[in-house]
């Protein structure tokens, strides 16, 4: 039954996230090619090269960045369905132990993140 709901939770989550993460990723791309100086970008830039970038970024968003975002929260459902069973199950002094590796892995992801953000910029 938890399962059911997590899964109906899940779905509801990301469609909802999809659509207004499409809109406005849409609406700001919209608005930047109005607002773009004529002579220095669309005399640079072929239509077709805006229209073809355009579209890729779009079909990014709807497909990969979606199917990312879907998997994280089918995730931290896990996680957090784990966590409910692990203190159910056992004493509730069992959060303690949960929350210093939540606490140490926040940690090592944001060395993590720093040192992967510092690669790519090489």
């Amino acid at each position: 039954m938890s399962g059911t709901i997590f899964i109906f939770l899940q779905a509801l989550i990301l469609t909802v996230a999809g659509v207004k993460q499409g809109n406005n990723v849409h609406r700001n791309i919209i608005k930047g090619l109005l607002y773009a100086d004529i002579i220095k970008f669309f005399n640079r830039v072929p239509l077709g090269r805006i229209l073809s970038h355009l579209s890729k970024d779009l079909n990014e968003l709807d497909e990969v960045i979606t199917a990312t975002f879907c998997s994280s929260i089918t995730s931290i459902f896990k996680i957090i369905s784990c966590i409910v069973i692990t203190i159910y199950t056992s004493t509730p002094y069992t959060i303690i132990p949960i929350i210093v590796v939540a606490i140490l892995f926040t940690k090592v992801r944001s060395v993590y993140i720093n040192s992967q953000n510092e690669l790519i910029r090489l």
